[in-house]
């Protein structure tokens, strides 16, 4: 930019360092201009200024250990929109860039006596030591008055907090602070109307945008809408989810997981109809279902590489069979799995639609598990086992055996108690093996 203005040296220049004239600034006009030959345009700084000065003129005590802040206690001008003071402290009530101007003015009245005096901004109580100036006064033999100027642009939050701090230090000199001189100036830095603004990028300010550096908080919702974006994140670094952290999401170089540190683990699904599925490897490279909960249906099922091998229904579970292992399965297992026993429903062929319902107790020792035919099933006592004795006209013949074989005409069987008599009439041949007319054979048949 050029500022013309009229001339202090040279021949033949009258009123040498004084004002333009109004002619003069017609013929040589003032312009500012920016770089990119777009004229700025104005900035009403009095609007968002805290502008502080100091009435106590403080003695600096020697050493390092003896820092002191300037008590700005006179308000010169404040916008209370943008700032608060107490004491020469400084609150900045909205968050954005700041620009803080301080000019320290000191007295060393002492002969050749010396005092470097250190001066620097404290934000939230803390020193910045990139804002630390020193100046170095030799006393009053080379000029009693010295100074510390500050100015630093800065990016502050919400009720960030600012002062200024100074102390003398390593010196033998004696010096004060010369409190009419010294100002804290502190500026909201805004423009409107400007190509380019501290506080924003690309129209967004600066508010919204997460830093990296740091750790920071998000207002609102956080969106990636480029479809090749995403969240990455390092082996061991967690996502925490919740204001204990209490969900956490991460890998560990060899397995995924999802950690729940408070109450229940939930996972739901509210669209109607619809599943909640986990799949795993298939055996073969691929993913298969191995849990289904099915939102149409109400069932839960489990599967064994895809196929549905056990299903809940509203009256209990279904044991689902295949063509591989044939009808649906129950295998009891020993305690250490290594043989069981298996319950094995009828083949597809049977048709079979039955149910067995089961008594209400254990039975009693010799009791067997019978039908009643339509599938309830009870306890029966099981009848001993039958006697029967075989007699020749009342002996009992000398030889047991199983079977007993009558032959030829006229046999009648009589006796309706335990005792059966079967008499063989006529015939009465000779020979040793027949029976003889007339005679009968005596069965005792005892049955418990």
């Amino acid at each position: 930019m050029a500022i013309k203005t009229r001339e202090t040296t040279g021949t033949g220049v009258t009123n040498k360092g004084a004002p333009l004239t109004n002619a003069e600034v017609d013929t040589n006009f003032i312009e500012l201009v920016a770089v990119d030959a777009t004229k700025l345009t104005a900035v009403d700084y009095e609007l968002k200024v805290c502008h502080l000065k100091t009435n106590q003129s403080t003695a600096m005590v020697e050493g390092p250990s003896n820092e002191f802040t300037v008590n700005f206690n006179l308000e010169s001008h404040n916008d209370s929109s943008f700032f608060s003071h107490s004491s020469g402290v400084i609150t900045v009530l909205e968050t954005g860039w700041h620009r803080v101007y301080a000019n320290m003015v000191y007295q060393n009245a002492t002969g050749s006596q010396r005092t470097t005096v250190r001066a620097f901004i404290k934000k939230n109580g803390t020193a910045i030591d990139s804002t630390t100036t020193f100046d170095y006064d030799r006393g009053s033999s080379y000029g009693e008055f010295s100074n510390n100027k500050i100015e630093t642009l800065l990016y502050l939050t919400a009720n960030d907090t600012l002062e200024i701090a100074n102390y003398a230090e390593n010196e033998d000199g004696n010096a004060s602070i010369e409190a009419d001189m010294c100002e804290f100036i502190v500026t909201r830095e805004t423009s409107t109307g400007s190509t380019t603004n501290a506080d924003t990028v690309d129209s967004l300010h600066a508010a919204s945008f997460v830093r990296s550096d740091a750790d920071d908080d998000v207002t609102g919702k956080l969106s990636f809408t480029n479809t090749s974006g995403g969240i990455d994140t390092d082996d061991d670094v967690f996502i925490r989810l919740g204001t204990g952290n209490d969900l956490r999401l991460s890998h560990n170089g060899s397995a995924s997981r999802i950690q729940n540190y408070t109450g229940e683990l939930q996972i739901t699904n509210f669209n109607n109809d619809n599943d909640v599925r986990i799949l795993s490897d298939d055996g073969s490279g691929g993913a298969t279902d191995y849990f289904r909960a099915d939102g149409s249906t109400g069932e839960a099922i489990l599967y064994h590489y895809g196929t549905s091998a056990l299903s809940t229904k509203n009256y209990g579970i279904e044991i689902q069979g295949d063509s591989t292992n044939g009808s649906g399965t129950i295998q009891l297992n020993c305690e250490n799995n290594s043989h069981g026993v298996k319950i094995k429903g009828p083949p597809h062929s049977a048709s079979a639609n039955y149910t067995l319902t089961l008594p209400n107790d254990d039975g009693t020792s010799g009791q067997a598990l019978t039908t009643d035919g339509s599938g309830v099933l009870s306890w029966t006592t099981v009848t001993s086992g039958s006697t029967l004795t075989i007699k020749d006209e009342g002996s009992a013949l000398s030889t047991a055996a199983t079977t007993l074989n009558f032959t030829g005409a006229g046999v009648v069987a009589t006796g309706s108690g335990a005792e059966k008599t079967i008499t063989i009439s006529g015939g009465g041949g000779s020979g040793s093996s027949g029976v003889g007319e007339g005679k009968a054979l005596v069965f005792a048949n005892l049955f418990g």
